[in-house]
């Protein structure tokens, strides 16, 4: 039968098959997601065209007769599945902060830094091991005392890093990405946190020699939360950006990628404080 669900693979999104028992017995169900409703004439005439393809008999092929068929086919609702699957994930605490969506009807933790973080089209809620890991990182600084005035979030994605870094300093922060998406998201989520404000400013920029790095730059502390090629390429930059005796949060890598990007940093003036894996990804805790 799996053969079967592969008639439409040239237009489906989406196939699956499976047995479901009836009060006649066992059946075979078979289900596609489409860009168009099909009808049940042109479903027949791809069955019988991949039955006599595979040298199916006749008797065989005779269950492909629409007697011995029941077609059914509707619209699916048009629905975030992003938004909705993330509206049955719980807040997540970590390192001190306490991220929520806006389904969250409790109470907001007094000691915690709380953040309303949205499902969005920019990478960052809180649960990945790359931005727990940044968020740790950022807490630890701050119970070492540790007091930037002036930070940049390098590939903000969500913005959630750069709104997790002004709850713990309110100075200025220089949030930036590839993507004008990701920006739009972030200002979103300024919004939502009522952090819309001077100290915030939000660009799109390619690397360290953006107009808005530079004018801004340097910076106490420089947070990356890309990729490990993208963050082995961006090293140059980003350590001349970042100040004499500044930290740079980097993150985004696999563990087994961790030591090769440490490695790209060291060349360029920055030295380990701290690491942390949780699960199979790695955050570094450098200061230049």
């Amino acid at each position: 039968m799996g053969y079967f669900a592969l008639c439409l693979e040239d237009v489906a999104y989406s196939s699956s098959y499976f047995i479901q028992k009836t009060d006649h017995g066992k059946i075979w169900v078979l289900q596609w997601i489409t860009p168009e409703l099909l009808t049940e004439e042109e479903l027949l005439s791809r069955l019988l065209v991949l039955a006599k393809s595979n040298d199916m008999n006749e008797s065989q092929s005779a269950v492909l007769h629409k007697d011995h068929i029941r077609f059914d086919a509707s619209l699916l609702p048009q629905v975030n599945w992003l938004e909705e699957s993330y509206r049955a994930l719980p807040p997540i605490d970590v390192a001190g902060f306490f991220i929520y969506g806006s389904h969250f009807d409790g109470d907001l933790p007094a000691q915690k830094c709380c953040m309303q973080i949205e499902a969005a089209t920019a990478f960052g809620s809180g649960e990945h091991g790359t931005t727990a890991g940044c968020l740790q990182a950022l807490r630890d600084l701050k119970d070492g005392d540790v007091s930037p005035e002036n930070v940049l979030d390098m590939g903000t994605g969500s913005g959630i890093l750069a709104i997790a870094a002004h709850h713990l300093w309110p100075v200025k922060i220089v949030a930036v990405d590839i993507d004008p998406e990701a920006i739009r998201v972030t200002k979103r989520h300024l919004a939502d946190n009522d952090m819309l404000s001077d100290d915030f400013i939000c660009d799109v920029g390619e690397d360290a020699s953006a107009p808005v790095i530079v004018e801004h730059g340097p910076f106490d502390l420089v947070i990356a939360n890309i990729l490990a090629e993208p963050l082995r390429t961006l090293a140059a930059g980003l350590c001349s950006q970042t100040a004499s005796g500044g930290h740079v949060i980097l993150s985004g890598m696999l563990i087994e990628q961790a030591d090769s990007v440490l490695e790209s940093y060291t060349k360029h003036g920055a030295r380990l404080e701290k690491r942390y894996d949780i699960g199979e990804w790695s955050t570094l805790l450098l200061r230049k």
